[in-house]
């Protein structure tokens, strides 16, 4: 009932206003988040040396920065897009025009000030939940099919499968 009521009196392309914004903000977001988390991983673990093999800390370390890094790229997207869903006087029809409108009437410093504590806190959260929990759970199914005897690792041929072969299929399981 909503979009068609949004549709008689703005018009369908007030239904696309913001997607812009944010297709490339969360686009860009999601790249960085998983880029940087896995970049940081080995230099975190080997920074902070994993007592006991467990490398839930160094994890947790290289979430948290690549959440961050991620929410304050896209700070900037998602308040060019609330502008232009909200704001019927902005003047600008995406995000192309938006965000330097955006800027220049507000200051670039702008999207930070409202945004960024809101941003953090959905975010970062989100980001360690999902990338730690992973690692962890693909860590414990990869040690679980090794004490089954079905992984074969590079000096041991008495595994049924090799490991780099089922890598796949642990991570794609661990995803779901």
């Amino acid at each position: 009932n909503a979009a068609l009521q949004i549709c008689r009196l703005d018009g369908p392309s007030a239904l696309a206003a913001g997607l812009g914004p944010t297709v490339l903000g969360y686009g860009v977001e999601g790249a960085l988040k998983f880029g940087v988390y896995e970049t940081l991983k080995p230099v975190l673990l080997a920074l902070l040396a994993p007592t006991a093999g467990d490398p839930t800390q160094p994890y947790l370390v290289a979430a948290v920065c690549a959440g961050a890094l991620a929410s304050i790229v896209l700070c900037p997207m998602e308040e060019t897009r609330i502008r232009l869903v909200t704001d019927p006087d902005f003047g600008a029809e995406g995000l192309l025009d938006g965000l330097p409108a955006l800027l220049e009437e507000e200051g670039p410093l702008t999207p930070f000030r409202r945004g960024i504590l809101p941003m953090l806190a959905k975010q970062v959260p989100y980001t360690v939940g999902k990338q730690v929990s992973f690692d962890v759970f693909a860590g414990m199914l990869y040690g679980w099919l090794a004490a089954l005897g079905v992984l074969a690792t590079e000096g041991d041929r008495m595994g049924m499968i090799p490991e780099k072969e089922v890598a796949l299929a642990v991570e794609i399981g661990a995803a779901f």
